[in-house]
C-alpha cells in the first residue's frame, strides 16, 4: 500500500535511519562505481527503508553531496529495453526538477536510442546459431560457396556491431560521466521491486547496471529478495546452477536488511488503530494470535490495516456502547478475526468460505483455530479458559449456517423453533445445559441483516484491494 508507506525517519519507531547514516557513510568514502544489494524477504519493508533513505538524502544535510533517483523497476518491465526503462525514468525526474543535470539530457538522448538497437541485435544473436538448421538442405559446391560467403558477410556484420556497439558504450558513459561532474554529487539509483520482475526483464537491467554504468561515483542500491529472484535466475538458466552465486557477481556489497518485530510492528499499526473503537479488545487479541500464527509479514499487516480501516466503520458493535451480551461480542469478534485472516492469507480460501463453495463435510480443512488458554490474564473480566470454550465450536457452526443460507435461500431455515444446535456459550458445571445469561445463538447472525458478517464483508470486497 503504496499511499501508507513511510517516507521519513522521523516517522520510524524501528531505528532503521542508523542504517543508512552508516550505509551512506560506506558510499561516501568511495569514489569508484558501487552497486549495493538489500536484501531482506518479501513483505518486509525493503520498499519503506529504501524511500525513506532516498528521502533522507534529499535533506540539507545531504543533498550537496547526492543525487538520487528512485526507480520501481517492476512499474516498468512491460518494457522490452531495461535502459530505455531507466534512461525515461532518468529523464522523468531531471526534467520535473528542472536542475543542472537538464541541459544534459540532449546528449544522453542521441546516444541511448543506437544503444539500445545494438544491444537488442546482440540479444538475438546476430550469428544466426538459432535460424537455420543445416540438416534440411542439400549441400552441393553451389550452396556451400553461398553459406560460406554468408558466413562471411554476417561475421563482418557481427564485428562491425560489436565494433560500433563499443563506441557507442563509450560515448554513454562519457556522457554520462559529464552528467555527473556537471551535478558534482555523487548520483545514487534507488532500485526497487526487482524481484517481482519478469526473469529476463530483471537479469537484463543488472547486466546493464553492471555493463553501462560501472561509472565513477555512480552507486547502485538494489532492494531485493534475493531467494526469490535466484528462483528467477534459476527459471532461465536451469535448476541446476548456482543462482545464488550468479547474482553475486552483479553485487559489491550486499547488506541483509534486519527483521522488524512482528508483534511490536502489529502493535504500532493496528492496536494504535482500534483504540478508537468499542468492544473491541477481544478482536484484538484474536486478530494478533492469527498474525502470529499465519506467520503474516509486514506488507500482510499492512494490508489487514487497509482493510480494517474501511471494515470496522461498518460493524455497529464497534463503534457504539450498546449492552451487547460478552458472548456475542467474543463470537464475532472470533468470526471477524477469523475471516479477514482468510482474505489476507488464504484468498482462494476465503472466496469459497464467503460464497459458500465448500462441502459441510470437509469443514475442518479450512477451518484455522488459535488457542489462547494460556494467555496470564483476564479479558474483557473473562477468563481465557473461559473465553477459549466459547470459541472451540464457533467456526465450524457458523460456516454450516453459512452453507444453510446459500443452499436453502429461498426459505427461512434460520426460523425453526427449539434448535439448539448453534448456541454457543458457557454450560452448567454439573451438565451441558448453557447457561441462559452467557450463550448466543449463532442464527441470529444471519436472521438479523444488522448482525449479518458476511453481507459486510462482501460489502467491503467490492473495494480494489491496494
Amino acid at each position: 500500500m503504496d499511499g501508507d508507506i513511510l517516507v521519513s525517519f522521523d516517522d520510524d519507531i524501528y531505528n532503521r535511519k542508523i542504517i543508512a547514516e552508516q550505509l551512506t557513510k560506506i558510499i561516501d568514502s568511495q569514489d569508484e562505481s558501487l552497486v549495493i544489494s538489500i536484501d531482506s524477504d518479501w513483505g518486509t519493508g525493503k520498499t519503506t527503508f529504501i524511500k525513506m533513505w532516498d528521502n533522507m538524502l534529499q535533506t540539507e544535510s545531504y543533498n550537496e553531496k547526492f543525487f538520487t533517483f528512485y526507480f520501481n523497476a517492476w512499474e516498468h518491465d512491460y518494457v522490452s529495453d531495461p535502459l530505455l526503462a531507466l534512461f525515461s525514468e532518468i529523464q522523468s525526474q531531471i526534467e520535473k526538477n528542472k536542475n543542472k543535470l537538464y541541459q544534459k539530457l540532449d546528449n544522453i538522448k542521441d546516444i541511448i536510442a543506437p544503444l539500445g538497437k545494438h544491444a537488442t541485435v546482440a540479444g538475438i544473436k546476430l550469428l544466426t546459431a538459432n535460424i537455420f538448421d543445416l540438416s534440411y538442405i542439400n549441400l552441393n559446391k553451389s550452396t556451400e560457396s553461398a553459406l560460406i560467403d554468408l558466413s562471411q558477410k554476417v561475421g563482418e556484420t557481427a564485428i562491425k556491431q560489436i565494433s560500433e556497439s563499443k563506441t557507442i558504450r563509450k560515448e554513454f558513459k562519457d556522457e554520462m560521466h559529464k552528467l555527473q561532474q556537471n551535478s558534482n554529487k555523487k548520483i545514487i539509483f534507488f532500485i526497487d521491486e526487482l524481484d517481482r520482475c519478469r526473469p529476463t526483464f530483471a537479469i537484463e537491467l543488472l547486466e546493464v547496471i553492471k555493463h553501462l554504468f560501472n561509472i565513477e561515483k555512480y552507486i547502485f542500491v538494489i532492494a531485493i529478495d534475493k531467494e526469490q529472484l535466484s528462483h528467477s535466475v534459476a527459471t532461465i538458466y536451469g535448476q541446476g546452477m548456482d543462482s545464488i552465486g550468479y547474482l553475486r557477481r552483479f553485487f559489491d556489497l550486499d547488506y541483509r536488511l534486519p527483521h522488524i518485530n512482528i508483534k511490536n510492528y502489529f502493535n504500532d499499526k493496528v492496536f494504535s488503530m482500534l483504540k478508537d473503537f468499542k468492544n473491541i479488545e477481544l478482536f484484538g487479541v484474536f486478530l494478533k494470535e492469527y498474525i502470529y500464527l499465519e506467520n503474516f509479514s509486514l506488507r500482510d499487516i499492512d494490508k489487514t490495516v487497509y482493510y480494517l480501516k474501511l471494515l470496522l466503520p461498518i460493524i455497529d458493535e464497534f463503534n457504539n456502547d450498546n449492552n451487547y451480551k460478552p458472548v456475542y461480542i467474543i463470537a464475532i469478534s472470533y468470526i471477524y478475526s477469523y475471516l479477514i485472516t482468510m482474505k489476507i492469507k488464504e484468498p482462494l480460501i476465503y472466496k469459497k468460505l464467503v460464497l459458500g463453495n465448500y462441502n459441510k463435510n470437509h469443514l475442518n480443512n479450512y477451518i484455522k483455530s488459535i488457542n489462547i488458554e494460556n494467555y496470564k490474564k483476564n479479558i474483557n473480566n473473562w477468563h481465557p479458559k473461559q473465553i477459549q470454550k466459547v470459541i472451540n465450536p464457533v467456526l465450524k457452526k457458523f460456516l454450516s449456517l453459512n452453507l444453510l443460507r446459500i443452499q436453502n435461500s429461498d426459505i427461512n431455515v434460520f426460523s425453526i423453533p427449539y434448535d439448539n444446535s448453534y448456541l454457543i456459550g458457557l454450560t452448567n458445571d454439573n451438565n451441558d445445559d448453557f447457561l441462559s445469561e452467557y450463550t448466543f445463538d449463532l442464527k441470529n447472525l444471519f436472521i438479523d441483516e444488522k448482525k449479518n458478517i458476511i453481507s459486510k464483508l462482501e460489502f467491503i470486497d467490492n473495494f480494489q484491494d491496494k
